[in-house]
């Protein structure tokens, strides 16, 4: 009953603010479904055509979807006949032609990690971030800051076998939001408990990524200066993958698919994050209508987003038709859709140079320009 009232009074709050504030902002009501509209900081979007910018994000749209499968992480069943690590949740869909599209984006990549918290009832509990896959409940008592939230989620995946001699990118592809999960609600909404004895996702995220990164740093396939450390996620995933880069450095690139308007930016201390954001891109990538991006317009007109150091760039699609706000948010109708467009193009060099760069950027620090010419973070 608590939890019901708590969901419900958060949902009230987020849609007033919201619906009540939203006219600061501009919504456009008609997006053709042909084009990608694309926001670089506070610049007047630029229309692309959508077959063109679907490659670009759909292979990290799978790995991020692949990021809520529990039987990856060993604490769920897997359906019978369904045994590969590399098989995301995706490829394993009753639907054959969806298969068929997602094969050749996800054939590259190779699952070489997964940590997850998943504590008390649930079936195959394990507390992994800071406890080495201990059993048991998150106990208060071995929390830095109140209760440990339950249901953080971390695959990490890398292009090409992690035993080999070169794989030019790792991807940190975070869980998002379990609608059945308490405590991912709790994060979800921590501007609202903060006043909680609480240690969240986002405080989970900020104290553990450095020693994750470095455990990946150990793959032999890792090499300073040329692979590539990106942070890729849905939902509230997407708001711990810029978390994540926002707290270590070494994360050049993140993909944030329908993201929350939660990334704990603020939490850091200023002088770290903005050294951590040098050279740094984050690209939002959602459905237009999707339920978060009222809130996330909302605060783009409290809190402009930047042009550069980091460069934030909004990637919008009109691909979902019909629906609720709550079913254009979803992340396998959205990569159903981009697979759609971007069939028969993987395989591809990962490029951004046709994406806009906002010309406020052009000359500020040389890391804003497309992917090939930034500098890779390895040390």
């Amino acid at each position: 009953m608590v939890e019901s009232v708590f969901r419900g009074a958060a949902c009230a709050a987020m849609f007033a603010l919201t619906f009540g504030l939203g006219g600061c902002g501009t919504i456009e009501l008609i997006q053709d479904p042909a084009v990608a509209r694309i926001r670089v900081g506070i610049d007047d979007a630029k229309a692309l055509p959508a077959k063109k910018v679907a490659p670009y994000v759909v292979g990290y749209a799978l790995l991020s979807l692949a990021a809520y499968d529990d039987a990856l992480y060993g604490v769920g069943d897997r359906p019978a006949g369904k045994t590969s690590p590399r098989t995301v949740t995706a490829l394993e869909s009753e639907d054959g032609d969806f298969q068929r599209r997602a094969q050749p984006w996800v054939e590259p990549w190779v699952l070489a990690g997964k940590l997850i918290n998943q504590c008390d009832d649930h079936a195959g509990a394990r507390r992994d971030f800071g406890y080495g896959g201990r059993k048991g409940s998150c106990l208060e008592s071995d929390s830095p800051r109140g209760r440990i939230l339950d249901g953080l989620g971390l695959q990490i995946w890398t292009h090409g076998r992690p035993d080999s001699s070169f794989c030019r990118a790792v991807v940190l592809a975070f869980r998002g939001t379990d609608r059945k999960q308490r405590d991912d609600w709790y994060s979800n909404f921590r501007w609202v408990t903060r006043g909680l004895q609480l240690y969240d996702q986002y405080e989970q995220v900020q104290d553990h990524i450095g020693p994750i990164i470095e455990r990946l740093k150990r793959f032999p396939c890792y090499r300073p200066g040329r692979t590539e450390i990106l942070a890729v996620g849905h939902s509230l995933g997407g708001g711990l993958a810029q978390q994540a880069a926002y707290r270590d450095g070494r994360v050049r690139r993140v993909f944030a698919f329908d993201p929350s308007f939660v990334t704990g930016y603020y939490d850091l201390d200023p002088k770290e994050r903005d050294n951590n954001a040098k050279g740094l891109k984050i690209e939002r990538v959602y459905e237009h209508g999707e339920i978060l991006a009222y809130p996330r317009l909302l605060l783009r007109n409290i809190y402009p987003p930047s042009a550069c150091d980091p460069q934030i760039r909004h990637i919008r699609f009109n691909l979902i038709e019909g629906g609720s706000i709550v079913a254009q948010h979803s992340l396998q109708t959205l990569t159903d859709r981009l697979l759609t467009l971007a069939e028969g193009k993987a395989g591809r060099p990962d490029d951004d140079s046709f994406l806009p760069v906002s010309p406020l950027a052009r000359g500020h620090s040389g890391n804003c320009l497309p992917a090939d010419a930034i500098a890779r973070a390895g040390s």
